[in-house]
Formats: structure tokens, C-alpha cells, sequence
């Protein structure tokens, strides 16, 4: 009987925010990508008959990203939250991507990536000051919502 078993190599991943590539990442996880809402939902009425919508509202995508206080990337990001709250009317949709590669093991390698567009800051970086020696402290997280998320595969 054959080992039923995944052997998963993951590296070189990309982030990128409004064609900058962002690398200045302290540890744990510096980028999550969240889908709140249902992509389609449904409805079933008297007799069982079932009526099914599509919920455009299901392509919003909540992306959290991590970079170290202080940093480019962080300089960056703050500029970009800043001309949100400075001119909203006139404001540019963020863009983004995230890319990561993974091999399975064997030689081949599947390269996912996140194609986010419409975004938006939604809140403002928190900070932290700790003289206890936490090193969460030199990280800043940024929140970001997009209108149109989408996962590819290739």
C-alpha cells in the first residue's frame, strides 16, 4: 500500500501594494487575505422550490499586512492611508497583489496568488510601546478592503 502523504516546500513569496514590492517584514505572518461574506446564497420557499443568487458582495477581500515600524514599507503605507483621510474624493483605488509559490515535493510547483483591486484603508494602523521587551512592538499592521478579490492557481 502507497504512503498517503503531502510533502509541501513553500518560499518566494510576493507582496505587492500599488506596484511597490513590499519586503520589510519582521516574523510570523506578514500578510492575510480574508473573504467575509458568501459568494452566493439561496432561498427555499413552499414545495421545496429553491431560488439561488449570486452575492457580488462575496468578491470583498479584508487584507491585513505586517511590516516593521519605522521601515520604507512602512513610510509607504502610512503615506497611502494618509491621502485617503487628506482628499477621499479624489483619492486612487489601491491595488495589490500577493504571490506565493509551492512545490509539492516531486519538482512541480503551483503558484497561487491573490489579484486585489478597488481598495481601500479601513482602519489605522494601532502602535504599541512596551518596555517589557514584546517584540510585537515593532510591527505595525495595516488593514486594507477590496471590492474585487480573487484567487488564482497556475
Amino acid at each position: 500500500m502507497a504512503d498517503s502523504y503531502t510533502d509541501t516546500f513553500v518560499g518566494e513569496d510576493t507582496l505587492i501594494v500599488n506596484s511597490r514590492v513590499l519586503s520589510n517584514f519582521g516574523y510570523g505572518t506578514v500578510v492575510e487575505v480574508a473573504c467575509p461574506n458568501a459568494i452566493a446564497g439561496l432561498d427555499i420557499g413552499k414545495g421545496g422550490n429553491a431560488v439561488f443568487s449570486l452575492q457580488e458582495n462575496g468578491r470583498q477581500a479584508d487584507v491585513t499586512i505586517t511590516v516593521i515600524k519605522g521601515s520604507g514599507d512602512d513610510i509607504f503605507l502610512n503615506a497611502l492611508n494618509e491621502s485617503f483621510k487628506s482628499n477621499f474624493e479624489s483619492a486612487i483605488a489601491i491595488t495589490g497583489s500577493f504571490i506565493s509559490k509551492v512545490g509539492d515535493g516531486k519538482g512541480k510547483v503551483t503558484t497561487t496568488a491573490w489579484d486585489l483591486n478597488g481598495g481601500i484603508p479601513t482602519t489605522p494602523p494601532g502602535d504599541k510601546y512596551d518596555v517589557g521587551g514584546d517584540r510585537t512592538q515593532v510591527l505595525m499592521e495595516y488593514h486594507y478592503s477590496f471590492a474585487r478579490g480573487t484567487r488564482i492557481l497556475s
